[in-house]
């Protein structure tokens, strides 16, 4: 993870891609089947800036994230929608949570 300022972190893709099992990788792209949010890792680096485009669909259970000033709750069928330099302030996932 790198060091923007003080309180903030960026995510790359590549880190991203670490902790998934990728499809497809390049320097601009990765599709994976499958998210296991890992958001305990990232618990004490909030907020965090992703530097990519996220597109999520949940699947099964339920979740909070707060991306920038918002927080928003998770459900089956919510598409979540990330642009590159958001900041994400929180992440939680039940146990049953499934997305792609």
């Amino acid at each position: 993870m790198t060091k923007v300022r003080n309180t903030e972190k960026l995510v790359t893709i590549q880190q991203i891609a670490d902790h998934v099992n990728n499809v497809t990788l390049n320097d601009e792209l990765i599709v994976f089947d499958g998210f296991h949010p890992y958001a305990n890792e990232y618990n004490e680096s909030f907020p965090l800036r992703i530097d990519a485009l996220i597109i999520v669909l949940c699947l099964n259970g339920t979740g909070e994230i707060g991306i920038d000033l918002n927080q928003y709750h998770i459900n089956k069928g919510t598409l979540v929608v990330m642009q590159p330099k958001n900041y994400i302030t929180s992440i939680s996932c039940s146990n049953d949570f499934e997305a792609k």
